[in-house]
């Protein structure tokens, strides 16, 4: 029974404590909401930039004929699907893309996106830096899609730049499916050489 009346007791030191500080409470919050208003104010205003990817899992390893002759599995389920998904959004956010974005990307006028100029910078390497702060990947739950996104200042260079970076991953990747595709047509051509022989 001592030990409700203390905390009856407790409760009503800090009520009482809340009351006399009621004005000191007040102003710091007014404080902190007038801060937050004045500095988003300030701020400029940031638009986003999103396209949609479907990105489908490519055979591993195209072992075409196994030991005994019998035609081998194209697909390789080996690389779980998270696993999968994240070295996607490591490729997609690599200097490599990235770089072709500020070399090569074009706008949705088919022109040069010429970064460089856009942001008054003379480094290559400044670009791609800043390109990396500005683009995130996320994907869609449940499913091969990938959302990426863009932060910038102008509606219309933030569309641009993730079209851009779709565009580059996928050159990027119809590059490494005919660099994959090309050595295992090298490798059936040597297993059909060393079946002939």
């Amino acid at each position: 029974m001592a030990k409700q009346s203390e905390t009856k007791l407790h409760a009503l030191d800090y009520w009482q404590v809340v009351r006399n500080r009621y004005s000191v409470i007040l102003l710091t919050f007014f404080l902190v909401f007038m801060t937050a208003m004045v500095i988003a104010y300030l701020r400029p205003p940031e638009y986003l930039g999103r396209v949609q990817i479907q990105v489908q899992r490519e055979a591993r390893d195209l072992e075409l004929f196994g030991e005994t002759g019998t035609v081998g599995n194209l697909g390789s389920e080996s690389l779980p699907y998270m696993t999968f998904m994240q070295t996607q959004f490591e490729i997609i956010q690599s200097r490599e893309t990235l770089k072709e974005v500020v070399n090569n990307g074009k706008d949705s006028l088919d022109q040069p996106l010429n970064l460089l100029e856009e942001w008054g910078l003379t480094s290559e390497d400044d670009a791609i830096r800043i390109l990396k702060k500005k683009v995130e990947t996320q994907d869609v739950r449940g499913t091969d899609l990938i959302d990426i996104e863009v932060f910038d200042t102008d509606p219309q260079l933030a569309a641009d730049i993730a079209n851009a970076v779709a565009q580059a991953y996928q050159v990027r990747r119809q590059k490494e499916e005919k660099e994959r595709a090309d050595t295992a047509l090298e490798k059936l051509d040597t297993q059909i050489m060393s079946q002939m022989t």
